[in-house]
């Protein structure tokens, strides 16, 4: 338990650059959600039982959109509806967080060797603040994008290919444009585009 508690506490200082998890702290994470993992297993037995938590084992992303073009436009499009649902449909499940992005991810690597757990928890607490503090902007606002840009080349985690920086520009308040972070990192696998998660920074 003194392993998981270090762990926490250092790994709650370090930014979630790789899923742009957002601004909560592990702690507070895995403390919302009620649950303890065991750090003391090796990480490869970690991912088996994380694993072990879902039915199927999928072998691509399941919904999503057929283009990096359509997933940012899909999700203006449901944002604009305020629908939750569609908007979850373009976010991993926990099945494709389970088999194809964590295992690659830099967080099942030393020095990190985060509990998958435990980033999912974080992923989703953060995800369900950053939607609730975008509708809120919405109702002051009109969300007018004028396109988005993805800096930089592609990173390639094991089968995935990964946009890290990805901005929707939208007109300023005392600015023609600026540029905001509305969702996390894309990614890409076989053809079919996600986002890790909907964090934002507003």
């Amino acid at each position: 338990m003194l392993r998981l508690t270090l762990l926490i506490l250092t790994i709650g200082l370090i930014p979630l650059a790789a899923c742009h998890a957002g601004d909560e702290s592990l702690e507070d994470a895995v403390a919302e959600s009620g649950k303890v993992v065991d750090s003391i297993f090796p990480i490869e037995e970690q991912i088996r039982r994380f694993q072990s938590m879902v039915a199927d084992t999928p072998t691509t992303f399941s919904g999503g959109a057929s283009s990096r073009d359509g997933l940012v436009e899909a999700f203006l499009s449901a944002v604009r509806a305020r629908d939750a649902e569609a908007l979850a449909d373009l976010t991993l499940d926990q099945a494709e967080y389970a088999f194809l992005y964590y295992p690659y991810s830099t967080f099942a690597k030393p020095p990190y060797e985060l509990p998958p757990e435990i980033l999912w928890i974080q992923i989703q607490n953060t995800q369900s603040r950053s939607l609730t503090r975008l509708f809120r902007q919405l109702e002051e606002r009109t969300l007018d994008p004028r396109g988005y840009r993805c800096e930089g080349e592609p990173l390639q985690s094991g089968p995935i290919r990964i946009w890290e920086d990805c901005f929707v520009r939208v007109p300023g308040e005392t600015e023609d444009v600026v540029d905001l972070r509305l969702f996390g990192s894309v990614l890409e696998h076989q053809g079919r585009f996600k986002f890790v998660s909907l964090s934002n920074e507003l």
